[in-house]
């Protein structure tokens, strides 16, 4: 393949997510650039884990309409106080309105957009980008990119076609948000770009596997003529990766291999976009 340049892919919340890191530790070696969260209205068994351990770490909170209601639910009184998003945005046909009057006497903005020819994860994702990359009044402004990470609460666990509809915001929002991750309880995902050389580093410590335990790689949207790979149980030389054919899933990080157990690193070469996607160990409270 083509040299390309390097992109380097680096879940950092994940370690704050799970007991089986050190907080501390993690923090003392953590990006200083904040997050961003979103959580959509989808089923999501551990979401008031992930709020207690990661909203003060993140740079804003949004909710995507009926995500707000998902947030209420799974708060004690006191948490639901001291956890208000800074936008609900959608087209508020799922927002009940006890909560919206809750969040909006509280400082949260409630922003109504009703088109209908986009979902509610979309009209939010709009409104974050505005928030981080404010539009310019020149003509000939460059295209919008934003290198800070997006988390997607919630992406999985509800109708198949909101999935579906989730993934297809990976491709969609690509160019905007090409570090936008969609996190479940047991799994992250996000899509690996065919302009790039992927290093994907794992939050793994000696005796403590917190990231790779089952590994992904699907080719949705088209086929990938050719897949490489290092890093891996079962590496790719040089393949093809479709559905009806042969796709790559129930992978692992390779535990015999001396240069990705030292790296905690798995690479990724690809001629087509190909989504990834990672077990972690969620701390259940």
């Amino acid at each position: 393949m083509e040299q390309k340049p390097t992109f380097v892919h680096r879940c950092e919340f994940v370690g704050f997510l799970s007991t089986a890191f050190d907080a501390e530790a993690v923090s003392a070696t953590a990006s200083a650039e904040k997050p961003s969260l979103v959580i959509i209205n989808s089923c999501s068994p551990h979401l008031s884990v992930v709020v207690n351990r990661l909203w003060d770490r993140c740079q804003y909170k949004l909710c995507a309409d009926g995500g707000a209601n998902r947030l209420f639910a799974s708060l004690d009184e006191t948490e639901r106080s001291q956890y208000v998003p800074d936008y609900v945005v959608g087209d508020l046909d799922s927002l009940e309105n006890r909560i919206s009057e809750f969040y909006s006497s509280r400082g949260c903005h409630i922003v109504r957009n009703p088109d209908q020819d986009s979902n509610d994860l979309d009209k939010t994702l709009v409104v974050l980008k505005d928030l981080l990359a404010p539009a310019s009044s020149s003509e000939e402004a460059e295209p919008v990119r934003i290198e800070q990470e997006i988390i997607i609460v919630g992406a999985f666990g509800g109708r198949f076609d909101q999935e579906m509809a989730n993934i297809h915001a990976l491709f969609r929002w690509k160019d905007v948000f090409p570090r936008m991750v969609l996190l479940d309880t047991d799994s992250v995902t996000f899509l690996l770009d065919e302009r790039y050389h992927h290093e994907i580093y794992l939050q793994r410590e000696p005796n403590v596997v917190v990231e790779g335990t089952v590994i992904g790689l699907l080719p949705i949207g088209r086929p990938a003529e050719r897949v490489t790979t290092t890093g891996l149980q079962w590496n790719l030389h040089d393949n093809p990766l479709s559905f009806g054919q042969l796709i790559s899933s129930s992978n692992r990080f390779c535990e015999n291999d001396p240069t990705a157990i030292q790296s905690n690193c798995v690479t990724v070469d690809t001629s087509d976009d190909l989504v990834w996607t990672c077990s972690f160990l969620l701390a259940h409270q």
